[in-house]
């Protein structure tokens, strides 16, 4: 566009705007004889300070700064990036599900990242233990509290937009360019200046959701932080590599109810049988049975489920169609079953599928461990797994916190972190011996 384009353009945003030259000088600060100079195409080149103004005055949005930038000779790509550097801070996407029983995991999130200034932060757990769940809550915290604006790249499955629409609360120009952020991180032609162009120096939340660093490359996410002061950076993974600079989380299952033959007072308000009650009350609006005896089901059905958050959905789906007995019985007999959605035509892989790919992707020895570890339902220590595959102590703590890391195992109640046991539903994987996932 030559050089009448600008002015061209700022009188039609005017008149839409339903605004004289003198009232949009009074509202934007800039002089009726500038606005005037530029209407008229007297000022080939305007300070970009000045387009500024006078698209605040006019309440433009973000796609109309990016036509005005283009005809002042700007690229697209520089005008997406001052779209993110100047817009006012940008929300999180919207929450889906208001319930998470993650609070403790979020205040840690949160206070490390603001009062104890760790700047990278990675949860890594098991594909449906609720990793973008605990991000987005630390996504709005962080937003309402401090005034982080949110830049939410999805890498792996979909994130919190699974319904196909944009719930950024921001113009589809700013969605559009952070959407690509994932493409420049991972891309040939990497360029850390371009990016921290983009997000500049101010309080911004970066979150990376089902990353995986061996494509993305630890150094380019130390780069973006050398280069953004206020930028935190939140991962989200299935597996880590313990890079320098960063901190994990590694977020294991919901606390497992006590057994369902004598479940404590009140147990509907245990985390897990409160998500899963909330699920169940979400498809039968009608279905308040919280007796004794109907929960004492829901607890052995969370215990056979691991509690883990997307499981217990599932089983709630199941519960359409299975009374709490009978979806107790089938828990107990075939977990796995109920971790394929009855939905027919459901989108995404099935949650029994992620969880064997979870199994194929640990080393060979590590499939032989957990094959050996599966029997023991009582929990085990580190010392017990250095003698069960004849390894030294330190080699057997290691293959401990891979394994805790990954979300393969988790800590036994009340053991203070010395007990462990193989998932449930991981050992139901063994006992079953299915070559293509466990060998």
């Amino acid at each position: 566009m030559g050089p009448e384009g600008i002015g061209t353009l700022v009188r039609r945003f005017r008149c839409q705007a339903r605004l004289t030259q003198y009232e949009l000088s009074e509202i934007s600060t800039v002089s009726v004889r500038a606005i005037r100079d530029l209407e008229n195409g007297r000022v080939e080149r305007p300070r970009q300070e000045t387009v500024r103004l006078i698209a605040n005055g006019l309440h433009l949005g973000e796609s109309q700064r990016l036509v005005l930038h283009a005809a002042c000779g700007g690229s697209a790509k520089e005008a997406a990036a001052k779209l993110i550097s100047d817009a006012a801070p940008i929300e999180p996407p919207a929450r889906i599900n208001g319930l998470s029983g993650r609070e403790a995991e979020v205040q840690t999130v949160v206070e490390a990242m603001t009062r104890d200034h760790n700047r990278w932060m990675t949860i890594t757990g098991l594909n449906g233990v609720g990793k973008t769940s605990v991000a987005l809550d630390v996504a709005h915290t962080l937003h309402k509290l401090h005034s982080y604006s949110t830049l939410w790249v999805s890498l792996g499955a979909p994130g919190p937009h699974t319904d196909g629409s944009d719930r950024f609360r921001v113009d589809s120009a700013v969605v559009a360019e952070v959407s690509r952020i994932g493409e420049h991180l991972m891309g040939d032609e990497f360029d850390a200046r371009q990016l921290v162009q983009m997000i500049g120096q101010r309080r911004t939340l970066l979150v990376l959701d089902g990353c995986d660093l061996k494509q993305i490359g630890a150094d380019r996410v130390l780069a973006l932080l050398a280069g953004c002061h206020g930028l935190r950076v939140l991962v989200t993974t299935r597996d880590s590599g313990a890079t320098p600079g960063e901190h994990l989380l590694p977020l294991e299952p919901l606390d497992v109810p006590a057994c369902e033959t004598n479940p404590p007072a009140r147990a509907e308000h245990h985390p897990a049988v409160q998500l899963m009650l909330s699920h169940i009350r979400r498809l039968q609006p009608r279905a308040a049975d919280t007796s004794a005896a109907t929960v004492g089901h829901l607890v052995g059905v969370c215990r056979a489920l691991d509690c883990i958050p997307a499981a217990l959905k599932l089983g709630a789906e199941w519960g359409l169609v299975l009374s709490p007995v009978q979806l107790l019985e089938r828990a107990r007999r075939d977990p796995l079953s109920l971790l394929i959605s009855p939905t027919v035509g459901g989108a995404g892989p099935a949650l029994r599928q992620t969880l064997e790919q979870s199994v194929r992707t640990v080393t060979a020895t590590d499939r032989q461990l957990l094959g050996l570890l599966a029997p023991l339902r009582t929990g085990w220590t580190v010392q017990d797994v250095a003698r069960l595959a004849g390894i030294d102590e330190p080699d057997s703590a290691r293959r401990v916190w891979g394994l805790l890391v990954r979300g393969l195992i988790r800590r036994v109640d009340g053991s203070a972190g010395s007990h462990f046991r193989v998932l449930n539903l991981v050992a139901r994987l063994f006992e079953m011996q299915e070559p293509e996932t466990v060998h």
